[in-house]
């Protein structure tokens, strides 16, 4: 018996010393090429769908934006919309914003490792409520379809913005914001909320806008988010929340008035001493009403990030509802509050 357990740990050794070489030598098969198409549509702004393709995992070639393709919009199975081809974007641009600023048309690109086609109809905007298809076809990709619904508005009730709360040395200034809403009783709701900065030159119309992290100061522990940490999504570190904002659901407060409490830098608008006095500073809260699909996409992408960062985290597959698996369709209505900054 001994000797068998000798011989197998032997064994065992050296499968274990082998096993790098035998992976370096296998031949790993090249994906196909496929669509990547995202869209996230709001009432009252535009329909749009973003589209990408993906590369093989271990080629060289760099995701692209597909500028050539065909992108139908559909609602009750009928074809209500096609989209032009509008712009090339920063692939990082996607985003949920609630003022749907767009780069300057010339931003230098090439300085940007990946990029994405915006496609934007021209007069369609979607209905709180209603169903929404999103179809994208091109030569040598199969097409691709996405289907989602925009959720009924919850309204931001109330906010309380208390200035300079925290002066810290690096930080800089610190704002305090509490933002109230009732959650709808007796049904599943899904949230996500973000922080934005907006400077505008009223003397001229230019924008310059970015999405921006913050603190939460809500406690984790509590009836808002509930006893297990997955029911809030964010950030690894529990308390900071980075641009793609925080989303959960009322599963621990349905039907009841909630508070939530951030914090963020108060001060990022005037980084500059030369502002001129016709420069308006903005900061806005988004809080917006999605739909399962969106939550579970965003669920998964921050675990699949989380666990990127362990070696011995599982693999975690992103929930997609589009047809090939691959990026998001999805409904939203934003709740959104302003606060302009004195100058």
């Amino acid at each position: 018996m001994k000797t068998n357990l000798a011989l197998c740990a032997l064994l065992l050794i050296v499968a274990t010393g082998c096993q790098e070489d035998f992976i370096l030598e296998a031949s790993l098969p090249e994906s196909e090429a496929a669509l990547v198409v995202n869209s996230v549509f709001r009432p009252d702004t535009l329909f749009s769908v973003y589209v990408n393709t993906n590369v093989s995992p271990i080629g060289t070639e760099k995701p692209k934006a597909l500028t050539d393709a065909r992108v139908e919009v559909l609602h009750s199975g009928e074809v209500i919309d096609v989209l032009p081809f509008k712009t090339t974007l920063p692939y990082d641009f996607f985003y949920i914003s609630p003022i749907n600023d767009t780069p300057r048309s010339d931003d230098n690109l090439s300085s940007f490792p990946r990029t994405i086609a915006q496609y934007e109809s021209l007069q369609f905007k979607p209905l709180p409520g209603e169903e929404y298809e999103v179809r994208v076809s091109a030569e040598g990709y199969e097409t691709v379809t996405g289907s989602d619904v925009i959720p009924d508005l919850v309204p931001i009730v109330d906010v309380v913005y208390t200035e300079q709360t925290v002066v810290d040395e690096f930080l800089g200034d610190r704002a305090e914001i509490k933002i109230v809403f009732n959650d709808p009783p007796g049904e599943a709701n899904y949230y996500n909320l973000r922080h934005h900065y907006r400077q505008i030159d009223t003397s001229t119309g230019f924008i310059m806008s970015l999405t921006e992290g913050f603190e939460l100061l809500t406690d984790l522990q509590d009836d808002l988010f509930g006893a297990d940490p997955d029911d809030l999504i964010g950030n690894l570190e529990p308390a900071r929340i980075e641009i793609d904002g925080v989303t959960f659901s009322d599963a621990f407060f349905d039907g009841e008035q909630q508070e939530i409490v951030i914090e963020v830098a108060d001060d990022l608008c005037s980084y500059n001493a030369t502002t001129p006095l016709e420069w308006e500073c903005q900061q806005i809260i988004q809080l917006s009403a999605v739909t399962e699909t969106f939550y579970e996409y965003h669920r998964t992408l921050q675990l699949q990030s989380q666990a990127s960062q362990n070696p011995f985290a599982e693999a975690v597959r992103i929930k997609s509802n589009t047809s090939n698996k691959m990026g998001i369709v999805s409904g939203h209505n934003a709740s959104v509050w302003i606060h302009v900054r004195p100058r």
